[in-house]
């Protein structure tokens, strides 16, 4: 029997945490879209590690044939994405027309995400309707600065502590930006 060919040679590269890590230095616990404040429209836990986005194809549980379509298209993963993406600091979260459509629908949506950032969890929360608040707050739950009233902060202290603690000032520099805090 011939071997199968290996698409990827082997590199000789051997990777191991840290000695006494428990945890990554960056990872999302949590991402939550909210329809207003105190109403969820979901909530997915992640765990430190690979996480995987998926849909279910719907020709395989019978609702449609392969011929009528879809074939997992359209459920959302891209958006989810693109969500995740934006509570992290990109600017927008989807072309003009689409974020108008969200807003539109959603004028109290608020997408939020529990961070931890070399052991400091952070709560960040971006309007996705009508709002223009945003905030970065280390040290609180996301519920916390939703309902408190807590002073906007924006989200470029979370940007700092992300590019100070998990960056460093030679990386960022190799790093080709536009404008500061992109890295």
């Amino acid at each position: 029997m011939t071997a199968q060919l290996e698409l990827l040679a082997p590199t000789g590269i051997h990777l191991s945490p840290e000695s006494g890590r428990v945890e990554p230095r960056f990872w999302i616990r949590r991402l939550v879209i909210w329809e207003k404040p105190g109403v969820v429209l979901r909530e997915i836990t992640f765990r430190p590690g690979l996480n995987i986005v998926w849909s279910p194809d719907p020709a395989d549980q019978g609702r449609i044939t392969e011929s009528e379509g879809a074939l997992g298209h359209g459920s959302g993963k891209t958006l989810f994405c693109r969500l995740l993406r934006y509570v992290l600091g990109e600017e927008h979260f989807a072309p003009e027309g689409q974020r108008r459509s969200i807003a539109q629908a959603l004028p109290e949506g608020t997408v939020g995400a529990e961070v931890v950032v070399d052991g400091t969890p952070w709560a960040l929360l971006r309007p996705i309707g009508l709002g223009r608040q945003h905030f970065a707050a280390p040290n609180l739950g996301l519920e916390e600065v939703l309902v408190n009233g807590t002073a906007a902060t924006g989200i470029e202290p979370f940007l700092v502590a992300l590019e100070d603690s998990i960056l460093s000032a030679d990386v960022v520099a190799l790093i080709p930006v536009e404008h500061r805090l992109q890295a």
